[in-house]
C-alpha cells in the first residue's frame, strides 16, 4: 500500500470539502477544484495496489457529463455542481457510483429541506400571507455531491486498506 494512493485519496476528499464550502458561501464552485480532482484520478490509479478498471470509470464521468450538460441546459443544475458530479463520478467508477447517486440524491434532499425550512423562518409576514418571496431559489448541491463524495473515497481508502 502506498502512502502516495493513501494520499490522493484524502487530497480528493479535502477538495471536496473545499468545494462545499465554497459553494456554501459563494454558491459556485470554482474550476480548479473540479480539475484538481481529475489531476488527482492517474496519481491514484497509478499507485494503486489493485487493479483499477480506469476505462470504466472514464465512461461512467463522461455520462455523468452529458446528462448534467443536458440538465444544466434546461437550468435544473449549476455548471459548477455538474463538473463537480463528473469529477467524482470518475473516482467512484462503475462500482460505487450507485451508491454515490443515491447518497448524493439523499442528502440534497436534506440540504433542500433544511433551505426551505430555514426560508421559512425567516418569511416576512407578507410571504407568509402568500405573496411570493422575490429572493431566487437558490441550493449549493456542491454540499450534497461531497457528502457522497466522502462516502466514495471513505470506500476506496477502506478497500485499500483491508
Amino acid at each position: 500500500m502506498s502512502e502516495l494512493h493513501i494520499a490522493a485519496v484524502l487530497a480528493f476528499a479535502a477538495l471536496l470539502l473545499w468545494a462545499a464550502g465554497e459553494d456554501i458561501h459563494r454558491l459556485t464552485i470554482s474550476n480548479w477544484v473540479s480539475l484538481a480532482i481529475v489531476g488527482l484520478y492517474p496519481i491514484y490509479v497509478l499507485t494503486s495496489p489493485a487493479p483499477v478498471a480506469w476505462p470504466w470509470s472514464v465512461a461512467v464521468a463522461a455520462l455523468t457529463l452529458a446528462v448534467g450538460f443536458f440538465l444544466f441546459a434546461f437550468r435544473m443544475i449549476g455548471g459548477g455542481d455538474v463538473k463537480l458530479l463528473s469529477a467524482t463520478a470518475l473516482w467512484a467508477g462503475p462500482v460505487i457510483f450507485p451508491s454515490f447517486i443515491f447518497l448524493t440524491a439523499i442528502a440534497g434532499g436534506i440540504v433542500g429541506l433544511a433551505i426551505l425550512l430555514l426560508r421559512r423562518r425567516r418569511m416576512s409576514p407578507a410571504a407568509a400571507n402568500g405573496t411570493p418571496s422575490p429572493a431566487p431559489a437558490v441550493m449549493p448541491y456542491g454540499v450534497a455531491i461531497a457528502v457522497g463524495g466522502l462516502m466514495v473515497a471513505l470506500t476506496l481508502v477502506k478497500g485499500t486498506i483491508l
